[in-house]
């Protein structure tokens, strides 16, 4: 009787390491598929069949080079609240211009750089030469399913001010104007706050409270394996209302910082000016005049 529930138990615990390794095998061919997308996608880059390259400065959109009739930047795009940030200065305490490259193939793949720079910039023809005189930049692909971000970087000068997410979400903003039905985004996390591979509990908490994406409902395909992650673009996009505000607030209280003071004092307590009471002060009457009236009373007695 006990060799049949050994052979019971040693049957379950067989069964158990077979389902696992099973499991493992799922995922890693799950993986592979996704490598093989991602090479896919690069090939099909390099077939692009129409490209366009500009930039948009003081309400102005300019293109440099422009190859088709394909509406590379939708006007629904540069109208949003999210762009206008750009020209209104409300991004950054100095004027900044939108650079944009743009490639797209027979397939309807897309590819786009996006960058920030400085309005004292002159942008020359290739985005290699512009980049790096940029505050920040962005990498992506779209298409009908998903937008790929494949690098955000923003210059250590700038960063800390919003750039990186500002930058993640007009992407977002602008591969929906693009193609609408599109509502994944995927990216691998290389950033100094990852809490992809082995650490404790508290660690990883630590960790996500910093993170960037994760802030902005990203979340890890797996956790402990890897820097995959992915999101819902409309669940992130929600973020857009929150980040418009807070530039705007922003700049409102840098421009309050920056007017300069009077130099006449306020007054306390209030606006209203207080008015002393006049009052009539009887003059006090000296010794002398008090004792002549007493003499002039006893002559007269």
């Amino acid at each position: 009787m006990g060799e049949n529930i050994l052979s019971k138990s040693e049957g379950i615990q067989a069964k158990r390491f077979k389902e696992g390794k099973e499991f493992e095998k799922e995922g890693e061919k799950d993986k592979e598929e996704k490598r093989i997308k991602k090479k896919i996608k690069n090939i099909l880059m390099d077939r692009y069949d129409y490209n366009c390259f500009g930039y948009f400065k003081n309400g102005n959109l300019t293109f440099l080079h422009r190859t088709g009739d394909k509406d590379y930047i939708p006007e629904e795009f540069i109208n949003s609240d999210l762009f206008k940030l750009i020209d209104n200065g409300n991004l950054l305490e100095f004027p900044v211009s939108f650079g944009f490259e743009i490639r797209i193939n027979e397939d309807g793949l897309l590819w786009a750089i996006f960058y920030l720079i400085g309005q004292e910039h002159t942008f020359f023809d290739s985005s290699q030469l512009n980049i790096p005189n940029s505050v920040g930049s962005i990498e992506f692909t779209i298409d009908d399913e998903e937008t790929w971000i494949k690098w955000v970087e923003v210059k250590d000068n700038y960063r800390g001010k919003g750039i990186a997410k500002y930058l993640l979400l007009l992407s977002l903003n602008y591969g929906k104007k693009m193609f609408p039905s599109m509502n994944k985004v995927t990216l691998d996390d290389s950033s100094e706050n990852s809490a992809a591979g082995t650490m404790t509990d508290e660690e990883r908490s630590n960790v996500l409270q910093k993170n960037i994406y994760y802030k902005l409902d990203f979340q890890y395909i797996d956790i402990e394996d890897g820097p995959e992650m992915e999101g819902d673009v409309d669940v992130i996009s929600a973020n857009e209302k929150s980040f418009i505000e807070s530039k705007r607030k922003r700049k409102v209280d840098f421009d309050e910082m920056d007017q300069p003071q009077s130099k006449k004092r306020k007054r306390r307590g209030g606006g209203r000016k207080r008015t002393k009471k006049k009052v009539k002060r009887k003059k006090k009457k000296s010794k002398r005049s008090k004792r002549s009236k007493r003499s002039k009373r006893s002559k007269r007695k």
